[in-house]
């Protein structure tokens, strides 16, 4: 094996080394971020947790849709009845 080859494998090690910490942390950060209850409690954190249950409303018993309008910011109006299909 030459100098030059042994000289580049400490730095490779590094490297490795740094990306499978980096990953790690990264790892660690993100199943911090996704832990703990997903009820406030009452904090004011604007989140409410669901029941686990589905509810299904059947068609005949739905209430129909309010109507959506309003100015876009380029000018002009929109209408949400408009986009009904698309």
């Amino acid at each position: 094996m030459s100098a030059g080859a042994r000289a580049g494998r400490p730095q490779g090690r590094r490297r490795r080394l740094a990306a499978t910490v980096l990953a790690v942390v990264s790892a660690g950060s993100l199943l911090a971020a996704c832990s703990g209850s997903n009820d406030d409690g009452g904090s004011g954190k604007n989140f409410v947790s669901g029941e686990g249950f589905v509810t299904q409303v059947y068609t005949a018993d739905r209430k129909a849709a309010p109507k959506v309008t309003g100015s876009v910011l380029e000018g002009g109006s929109f209408d949400l009845s408009k986009e009904r299909g698309k």
